[in-house]
């Protein structure tokens, strides 16, 4: 008697690539023996499959036509000579609509003082609503390295610059018509404070129905979260850490005024107290730290009854 054919193995590795509002392409890792491949998918609220390929002998397949902010399923099967494996399943969600401006596009981040701090590696949409309209926006970074920044879907001539602490220009991309901008970032070997800047070619071009979108892509360069940079209770960032000879504090006030940053060591005793103006919102302060001696320490700031602590590390 002929024997029965081997046993189709199932199909493993399934992924996805990150979904859009209305597509995705899933994969899957060969299968020794297998001759194709089908795939189907679903919604996650139904019952019914949908074959979105039937004997494929690919290792991937691109689903179109899906609905904006909705769980999917989808299975994918082996065949082989004489039989078949069992379906293997897996899931995405595509996304949502996007809101067109976001929320990190407000009408007072027309300069560097008023410039909202956003999250890196994370589309930021806005819109560029009247002639001369400026949207500035910043971010933080905790060590020096390497970024990309990208202004992609252009509705109009936007153009785009990188600035320093100061609001001075580091870098620009300032192509022609609605052609993608670009930064590559290789200029940010300090850490701090940076911001944005995406303004109309010539404050002439705008549209205010369509967004841009913006992107500043963290490589090599590390980055703040944004939650530290906003005050909660006792949460300041010091950086870096450990240091041995400068600390660079982040900060939120919610006033202005003089503050009294006071060093205490793990005895509790004070061994650095220094006196510094500051400012309402974000603040970037440098410490001088070169004559303590290695070890632990807190660094308290007291501005009035407003008062945060963080941890340091002075190393020799």
């Amino acid at each position: 008697a002929t024997p029965p054919p081997p046993p189709c193995g199932d199909p493993n590795g399934l992924s996805n690539t990150t979904p859009t509002q209305t597509s995705t392409t899933v994969s899957w890792s060969i299968v020794s023996g297998a001759n194709n491949y089908d795939v189907d998918y679903k919604t996650s609220a139904v019952s019914t499959w949908t074959n979105a390929a039937a004997g494929t002998t690919s290792l991937s397949v691109n689903l179109t036509g899906l609905t904006t902010g909705t769980s999917y399923d989808w299975r994918v099967r082996a065949n082989c000579t004489g039989s078949s494996s069992n379906y293997v399943q897996s899931n995405f969600t595509t996304a949502t609509s996007v809101t067109c401006p976001g929320s990190y596009d407000v009408n007072s981040n027309d300069n560097t003082a008023t410039a909202g701090t956003i999250p890196l590696s994370t589309d930021v949409y806005g819109l560029i609503n009247v002639r001369g309209d400026n949207d500035y926006y910043k971010f933080v970074i905790t060590a020096g390295g390497n970024i990309t920044i990208s202004l992609t879907t252009l509705p109009a001539d936007y153009q785009l610059a990188l600035l320093d602490n100061t609001g001075a220009t580091l870098q620009s991309s300032t192509n022609s018509g609605t052609t993608s901008e670009t930064i590559n970032a290789t200029v940010v070997s300090a850490p701090g404070i940076y911001y944005v800047r995406v303004y109309p070619k010539s404050n002439g071009a705008f549209n205010a129905v369509n967004c841009y979108t913006l992107r500043v892509q963290a490589g090599s360069a590390s980055r703040m979260n944004p939650e530290l940079v906003q005050l909660s209770g006792n949460n300041f960032f010091v950086f870096p850490n450990p240091t041995g000879f400068e600390a660079n504090l982040a900060f939120k006030s919610k006033v202005n005024g003089n503050s009294v940053v006071t060093v205490i060591n793990q005895l509790g005793s004070v061994v650095l107290r220094k006196s510094m103006a500051i400012n309402e919102g974000d603040n970037l302060k440098k410490l001088d730290v070169s004559l303590l001696a290695s070890g632990m320490y807190y660094i308290r700031i007291q501005n009035g009854s407003e008062m945060q602590t963080a941890k340091i590390v002075i190393t020799k």
